[in-house]
């Protein structure tokens, strides 16, 4: 894989991209009925609160000198942008929660756990440099997982579909040379298994 084409899965496939992917996935698999009102207040605000506004402080961070790059290469670098975006993702969650249906309340426990992932990234940052791509792909694939298994249903394309990703943005993390291996297994591991856990168990 050319380093051109990395680049751009790595662009498509953003850890910030991952929330509204998987909202935007579950309201239109799920068997139910979503009003219009409901679903455009949700995507709106999981949008806002968990792609624009953390996307938004880390270039404030860079401007300010608080990172020198928007790519965080280093570990010193993820501490402060981590950490923001995980209070953005747990307030995120608080909004949801508050719309008091069946639907809002499964799709907080998979604001929860993926603010759960990045919190754990966080704290593992003075041992290893997890990848936040794989974490946000590894959520994304515990949520498909768990719909399915919550309404019975058949979502073996979607799940191929995640893993090819999956196989894609971890090969092109690996070509930019922005993580070792096992940075990105036991990133994609921890991301499946938190969400996928929250899921299945509450």
């Amino acid at each position: 894989m050319g380093k051109g084409i990395a680049n751009i899965l790595s662009y498509l496939f953003h850890p910030l991209a991952m929330p509204s992917l998987g909202v935007l996935f579950f309201l239109e698999a799920i068997p139910l009925n979503v009003p219009s009102a409901l679903f455009y207040a949700i995507v709106a605000i999981v949008f806002i609160g968990t792609y624009l506004l953390p996307g938004l402080s880390t270039v404030l961070m860079k401007q300010m000198g608080v990172i020198q790059s928007i790519k965080m290469q280093t570990i010193d670098q993820r501490r402060w942008p981590f950490l923001v975006t995980g209070v953005y993702y747990l307030f995120v969650a608080r909004m949801i929660v508050q719309f008091d249906t069946m639907i809002t309340n499964q799709l907080f426990i998979f604001l929860m756990a993926t603010a759960v992932s990045i919190v754990l990234v966080l704290f593992l940052l003075p041992i290893t440099k997890l990848s936040i791509h794989m974490v946000g792909l590894g959520g994304v694939l515990g949520l498909v997982l768990g719909t399915a298994v919550d309404y019975e249903l058949n979502l073996l394309p979607v799940l191929s579909t995640v893993f090819v990703v999956s196989g894609l943005v971890g090969t092109a993390r690996l070509t930019l040379n922005a993580h070792k291996p096992s940075e990105i297994y036991i990133g994609y591991l921890i991301g499946f298994a938190i969400v996928f856990g929250a899921m299945y168990i509450i």
